[in-house]
């Protein structure tokens, strides 16, 4: 997904906001939110070592797009 082009502001409606604030709310109230905050970096760890051989074979394509983007600062 990309941002619009040329930019435009988004603006919620009445009813996505109030969900928004509904849904902050009921997050923070309950614990969900700190439950997944506690949680969330031992999934990270079981999802990337579930997924360890995909990761490393993306590695190349990651250090070519770095090393393209080193040259681009560079000539600026």
């Amino acid at each position: 997904m990309q941002p619009a082009v040329p930019a435009r502001a988004y603006l919620p409606s009445k009813a996505e906001a109030a969900f928004a604030v509904a849904f902050v709310r009921c997050g923070r109230t309950t614990g969900l939110f700190a439950a997944l905050d506690k949680a969330e970096p031992a999934m990270q760890k079981e999802i990337a070592e579930r997924h360890v051989a995909e990761f490393s074979g993306l590695n190349p394509q990651i250090e070519a797009l770095a090393a393209k983007a080193a040259e681009v600062l560079k000539e600026r």
